[in-house]
């Protein structure tokens, strides 16, 4: 047992070189902890201790990580790390110091990684950070320091990451992190922060990221012109009320930019003209009434625009010509009351678009024709009162449609192009009746394989659902006309039809078409009721029993192909267009019943096809 040493009730070997006791609770650093020598690791996070006793660490010299984060420590020795020569990590956050005593750190020579956010230290001596010139991560985040001593971090010239963030910092002195040239993270939000000294950046020529969001600036820094590596700067939540149109002009590596909740009215036309490598800009909550038709021209790589809770009344038809590579737009919260027709024309990348919380009356049917890749679109909380029947058309890609609180009466049938529809929300229209193709749209959508769905896969037609015939029934299924089924029974009972035996079959089958989403009896509802208002009445009962009579041993989309057309002639929205191939086909098929073709069948078929009109050239081609 000489080789193993007990802490916390546990044994170790005294060669170990990672030691965990995390969360145990501990008041007290264990003392035999001294035996191990071979301890490159020390992990302590979330304990008790408040205070760390004298020589506790001085035999881990070989020591590399000490985590001491999540604990009470109110005070530290001077001496404490005096033999830790070795660290390269040391986290200190989460705890209760209120000072660091100026040498501590002194004899950490080699130390890259400091974190002492989230305590309670109102001042950093100047010379605290003297030895530390390997440092490359420090974190005073979260503390209550109200100022920075100018020369506080001159020595550290390998520091690349350095956080401020939420202290109470009034000022930055001019000279601050002149010898801070390796930086490349600074981040000094949520301070109050008034002004950036002229020279405060000019030697940060290195910074690729910049956080000032959070304070109470008027301006942006005149002097970030020369952070010409910069790829974040984030000056959201201050008070900016304009841009200098020559603000950005050589942050031409600038890729996200957030100017989120200022005070802005305006934006120039060249503002970000140089911003050709921008991938995310938010200029959300702000004042905007207007964007300038060229203002986002040369940003042609961007891929997300944020422009929600402004004032916009419009946007010009070219606003987004040039951005290409869009992927999210955001414009919710403004007062648009119309979108021009081409205004997303070129947005052929778009995956979401926001247009909820506007005053929107319509929208114009190719409004999204070109927006193949949307996924999420949402038109929720506007004044819509219809939708226009082609207006989804494109949208083959759509998962998400957000179309509450407005004053829809009803759904277009196109909605069923969106082939990877999975939500659809329309609560909030409450006069709005929902065609039962769209419901049971939806209901699949809920749970796609509760459902018994009729599949075609007889080639009459076509192998899809003929244009015209879809078209007609779409048409018919606008009709208001209802009744019950008891009543049709009835009038078709009393009618004396040859095919009733058959047409009652059809009647009670509650399968649906896979793509029409709907039964035999939907459809055949709307036609009976136009028989029964149409003066050609009589007629349409006859017509009604010769197609039916041939709908026998045809699949579904031919039954209901020859149902709507028993009113083709009749109304003008009702045409079946089915070209010469498709009848040809259709008249051979119906002929042979699956039988070989002979001599006898091919002189039934040549007659049948001469009664409806088929050169006798071509009917050679088909029956040779």
């Amino acid at each position: 047992m000489d080789t193993q040493i007990e802490i916390c009730g546990e044994y170790y070997d005294k060669n170990i070189t990672e030691l965990n006791l995390l969360y145990k609770n501990l008041t007290d650093i264990p003392t035999n902890i001294k035996y191990l020598t071979n301890l490159q690791i020390l992990d302590l996070r979330g304990n008790k201790l408040a205070e760390i006793k004298e020589n506790t660490f001085d035999t881990l010299t070989s020591l590399q990580t000490l985590e001491l984060s999540n604990n009470q420590l109110a005070e530290i020795k001077e001496n404490t790390f005096d033999t830790l020569t070795s660290l390269q990590t040391l986290e200190l956050s989460n705890n209760k110091l209120t000072e660091i005593k100026e040498n501590i750190f002194d004899r950490l020579i080699n130390l890259q990684n400091l974190d002492l956010g989230c305590n309670q230290l109102t001042e950093i001596k100047e010379n605290t950070f003297n030895k530390l010139t390997n440092l490359q991560t420090l974190y005073l985040d979260n503390n209550q320091l109200t100022e920075i001593k100018e020369n506080t971090f001159n020595k550290l010239t390998n520091l690349q990451t350095l956080y401020l963030r939420g202290n109470k910092l009034a000022e930055i002195k001019e000279n601050t992190f002149d010898r801070s040239t390796s930086l490349q993270t600074l981040n000094l939000s949520h301070n109050k922060l008034t002004e950036i000294k002229e020279n405060t950046f000019n030697e940060l020529a290195n910074l690729k990221k910049l956080y000032l969001c959070s304070n109470a600036l008027k301006e942006i820094p005149a002097n970030i012109k020369y952070l010409t590596n910069l790829e974040t700067l984030d000056l959201s939540n201050n008070k900016l009320i304009e841009i200098n149109d020559d603000t950005f002009d050589r942050l031409t590596n600038l890729q996200t930019l957030d100017l989120r909740n200022n005070q802005l009215t305006e934006i120039e036309e060249n503002t970000f003209g140089r911003l050709t490598n921008l991938l995310f800009l938010d200029l959300e909550y702000n004042k905007l009434t207007v964007i300038k038709e060229n203002t986002f021209d040369k940003l042609t790589n961007l891929e997300i625009l944020h422009l929600s809770y402004n004032r916009l009344t419009e946007i010009k038809e070219n606003t987004f010509g040039r951005l290409t590579n869009l992927r999210d737009l955001h414009l919710s919260y403004n007062r648009l009351t119309e979108i021009k027709e081409n205004t997303f024309g070129r947005l052929t990348n778009l995956q979401d678009l926001y247009l909820s919380c506007n005053g929107l009356t319509e929208i114009k049917e190719d409004t999204f024709v070109r927006l193949t890749n949307l996924r999420y679109l949402n038109l929720s909380c506007n004044c819509l009162t219809e939708i226009k029947e082609n207006t989804f058309d494109r949208l083959t890609n759509l998962q998400k449609l957000h179309l509450g609180y407005n004053n829809l009466k009803s759904l277009p049938l196109t909605l069923l192009n969106c082939k990877r529809l999975n939500t659809l929300i329309y609560l909030g229209n409450e006069d709005i009746i929902v065609d039962i193709i769209i419901q049971r749209f939806i209901d699949r959508m809920k749970n796609y394989n509760n459902y018994s769905l009729f599949r075609d896969s007889q080639n009459v037609h076509s192998s899809s659902i003929q244009k015209s015939v879809k078209e007609s029934i779409n048409n018919l299924m606008k009709d208001s006309f209802t009744c019950k089924k008891k009543f049709i029974i009835k009038t078709l009972l009393t009618s004396k039809l040859e095919c009733i035996s058959s047409l009652l079959s059809y009647l009670d089958n509650e399968t649906y078409h896979s793509t029409l989403l709907l039964t035999f009896y939907d459809v055949f509802v709307k036609v009976f009721g136009r028989i029964l208002n149409s003066p050609h009445k009589e007629e349409l009962i006859i017509r009604l029993d010769e197609e039916m009579m041939e709908s026998k041993d045809k699949c579904f989309i031919g039954r209901i192909t020859r149902l709507v057309n028993v009113l083709n002639g009749f109304y003008e929205d009702i045409q079946i267009t089915i070209s010469n191939n498709e009848r040809i086909s259709a008249i051979i098929s119906s002929t042979l019943h699956g039988q070989n073709m002979s001599d006898e069948l091919r002189d039934i078929c040549r007659a049948k096809l001469k009664d409806v009109g088929i050169e006798d050239e071509e009917i050679e081609v088909w029956l040779s």
